[in-house]
C-alpha cells in the first residue's frame, strides 16, 4: 500500500510500477497537473506489466467494506488480531475465481 508524503506519491507510485508490484494507493494519488500526467503514465504502466494500481480509499464508503469493518469488531465473529510476518501475513485476501 502506498500513502505518506502527498508531494511525492505519484512518484512512489511510478517507481513501484516499474518495479511489477501492485499499487493500493490512499487519495490524492497527484496533487497537480504535473503528478497527474504522471499518474497517466502510471496506468499504462500498470497495464504493461499486468499489475494493479488502485485507489483504496474509494471503498471506505461502500456497504460491504462498513460490515467487514463492523463485523471485524466482534471478538465472537472474528477472534483476536494476530501479528503476522512477510513469511506468515495475519491477514490475506483472495477472490474464489
Amino acid at each position: 500500500m502506498t500513502a505518506g508524503n502527498n508531494a511525492k506519491k505519484t512518484e512512489y507510485i511510478e517507481r513501484t510500477l516499474e518495479a511489477g508490484i501492485n499499487v493500493l494507493a490512499d487519495k490524492p494519488m497527484a496533487i497537480d497537473e504535473a503528478n497527474f500526467a504522471l499518474l497517466e503514465k502510471c496506468f499504462d504502466t500498470a497495464r504493461e506489466k499486468g499489475v494493479l494500481l488502485y485507489d483504496i480509499m474509494t471503498e471506505r464508503f461502500e456497504i460491504s467494506t462498513i460490515l467487514q469493518r463492523k463485523l471485524s469488531m466482534v471478538p465472537a465473529i472474528y477472534g483476536e488480531q494476530r501479528k503476522g510476518s512477510l513469511e506468515e501475513p495475519a491477514i490475506t485476501m483472495f477472490s474464489p475465481a
